[in-house]
């Protein structure tokens, strides 16, 4: 029988990353989320009536090179795991609209949007989901490898003597295509409000799409789709 460390030798590029202050580990508990940083996820979980999604462990999703870049606050202890059964918020599918259909329910029974999601995500079988820049494990413990500190190593996103600009869909120029696209895949937050939205704007916006997680939209329907999202004033785009 392989080892947990063969068996993620296999999996090395699909690895994602947690950063601990603790070394040494062998599983992350979900039941200590919140202990490193005080998210505002936090907030919203105080509020639910799911005691399933308060147990989770946050990851960062694999990068081309270096190491992905963790919140300020977080350990610097990293841990690699090889995460199964999770939903890919960023890709339509029918098990997507599933989801989205479920967390309505939970809505109906004063669930906050969010909490609403995850609980549906739960409900569908899936140990969590990926939304493109982070991946969260749900109501469960993950086994994972200790990969050392990652004080003086290199990550991903830094480019020395140069800040780059993050451009959202609403800026820059159109592509070839004539689309904008935004410049960074969608957070969390975007994910879930495209999951519980997704059906209206496009019937409004039909050029709007999710692309390798982007958001992108032809450019003669960018103005329409500034109105539609008008109408939700605190949508996250």
């Amino acid at each position: 029988m392989k080892t947990f460390k063969e068996y993620l030798a296999e999996k090395e590029e699909k690895l994602y990353t947690h950063y601990s202050h603790s070394s040494g580990l062998t599983h992350l508990s979900g039941d200590m989320s919140g202990s490193a940083i005080k998210g505002e996820d936090q907030t919203r979980l105080a509020e639910t009536k799911d005691p399933r999604i308060k147990k989770r462990v946050y990851f960062y999703p694999p990068v081309s090179s270096g190491l992905p870049r963790p919140e300020q606050g977080l350990g610097v202890h990293m841990y690699h795991a090889y995460l199964e059964n999770m939903h890919d918020t960023t890709n339509p599918s029918p098990e997507a609209d599933r989801i989205t259909q479920k967390a309505k329910e939970h809505v109906a029974n004063g669930e906050h949007p969010e909490n609403a999601y995850e609980s549906a995500v739960l409900d569908s079988g899936f140990h969590g989901y990926h939304t493109g820049t982070m991946s969260v494990v749900l109501n469960r413990d993950v086994k994972v490898k200790y990969a050392g500190s990652s004080l003086g190593k290199k990550f991903a996103d830094q480019v020395e003597g140069t800040k780059e600009r993050k451009k959202s869909v609403f800026d820059g120029t159109p592509n070839s295509e004539d689309r904008h696209t935004s410049s960074t895949s969608m957070t969390g937050k975007q994910s879930v409000f495209w999951s519980q939205h997704k059906a209206h704007l496009q019937k409004s916006v039909p050029s709007m799409k999710i692309e390798n997680g982007r958001l992108s939209v032809h450019k003669d329907h960018l103005s329409d789709l500034k109105n539609e999202l008008a109408k939700y004033p605190e949508h996250p785009f």
